[in-house]
């Protein structure tokens, strides 16, 4: 049984600070974070690049971001992307009315997000898979033109988010878009896990790391989680955005990085899925 599943534990927000990145290499490095999504936007960047550079069994992947922060392109080239103050707008609210209203432009989101694979890229990393901030990729006119990147730069994943029975209302439309996502991306050949788990409930503490475990649909599980230390800058950073991930974050860190969970993954019948950066 467990060679015959696999389960990526995927830690996302790698750059956002130098704490965050710091608590997901010792997830990796102790316990069962097998990759993760780097913010090319994020304020502690060139720390995550580092990081990565000197933890080559860490995968790396792509934490798209039209959601909160700077951007990568000057604001006046993708105005419809970004409020008054030039920063990206930071309420997924506000993003999909624009969307809905037509007033959130693809095309500048295209080349916003092609800056900032670019930007990856240059820094020395290949991205294996890509993601988003508040999984907004999976809006389906967004989707299509993540998957269209994820050709012309030869990424072979991109995440959907299929959460199992009981799922939060959130988590369930974005399970409807993604079943028509999946087929929009094999079409591509571009790859999605079969389902995925911990973007309803965090792994807080063990007993909710079994439950999420043996929750898991289907053969190749990504495991989402947002683990990290938590101080003055990290503090400061969030102080700008409205997340609820913050506190969570240690809770998290103490759950993954114990080598006790890599027994809940075996006892769950799951093999972890190490994928290494190219």
């Amino acid at each position: 049984m467990a060679a015959d599943r696999e389960l990526v534990v995927n830690a996302d927000d790698f750059g956002w600070s130098h704490s965050v990145n710091e608590g997901i290499v010792e997830c990796h490095q102790t316990g069962i974070v097998t990759r993760t999504s780097i913010l090319a936007t994020g304020w502690a960047f060139e720390h995550a690049v580092e990081l990565a550079k000197a933890t080559p069994t860490l995968g790396i992947g792509m934490h798209l971001n039209i959601y909160r922060g700077n951007t990568i392109l000057p604001a006046e080239k993708i105005p419809t992307l970004v409020g008054p103050d030039g920063k990206l707008l930071g309420s997924w609210q506000e993003i999909v009315g624009r969307l809905v209203r037509g007033r959130f432009d693809l095309a500048q989101v295209e080349a916003e997000l092609r800056a900032q694979i670019q930007h990856v890229l240059a820094a020395g990393l290949t991205p294996a898979h890509l993601d988003s901030e508040k999984h907004l990729h999976l809006w389906p006119s967004m989707f299509d033109v993540v998957c269209k990147l994820a050709v012309e730069f030869g990424i072979p994943e991109v995440r959907t988010v299929r959460e199992p029975l009981g799922a939060k209302p959130i988590p369930l439309m974005l399970g409807v878009f993604s079943a028509r996502n999946a087929g929009v991306a094999h079409r591509h050949g571009i790859s999605t896990s079969d389902s995925t788990v911990g973007v309803t409930y965090p792994p807080i503490d063990d007993a909710a790391l079994e439950r999420i475990l043996r929750s898991a649909r289907g053969s190749r599980v990504e495991f989402v989680v947002h683990p990290g230390h938590v101080d003055a800058e990290f503090m400061e950073l969030q102080s700008h955005v409205a997340n609820r991930l913050v506190c969570s974050r240690e809770e998290e860190l103490a759950v993954l990085a114990s080598p006790d969970s890599r027994e809940a993954v075996n006892r769950a019948g799951f093999r972890l899925g190490r994928v290494s950066q190219v």
